[in-house]
């Protein structure tokens, strides 16, 4: 089940076993027994391979995807791009910005 949601994960994001397996620190012999579901990855492994797929291991286990700004900065955070980071969430506050202004003229002025 775990071997099948890192690879559906992992082929969503259109990520070699080998990217993939670098990202997280471990080889890619190993990564491909993991998704084939012949062996078991540890916790701390299952939080290597959920964080290089930008993910929390809660969503890798069930299966579910985070959305991409958040995987976005756990990934650039993961490379300390600090400038890529700050790029992020400044569009994030712009975008919360606007959607509390298109929030505010919706409302009835009295």
């Amino acid at each position: 089940m775990i071997g099948e949601n890192i690879r559906a994960a992992r082929k969503t994001q259109n990520m070699s076993q080998v990217e993939l397996a670098r990202r997280c620190g471990i080889s890619r012999g190993y990564l491909l027994l993991v998704e084939s579901g012949e062996s078991n990855p540890t916790i701390t492994k299952v939080g290597a391979i959920a964080g290089a797929l930008g993910m929390t291991v809660d969503d890798l286990i069930n299966g579910a995807r985070k959305n991409s700004t958040e995987a976005a900065l756990l990934y650039y955070f993961r490379l300390r791009d600090w400038p890529a980071i700050l790029r992020l969430v400044a569009v994030e506050i712009q975008i919360e910005q606007t959607n509390e202004q298109a929030a505010d003229g919706g409302e009835e002025q009295g």
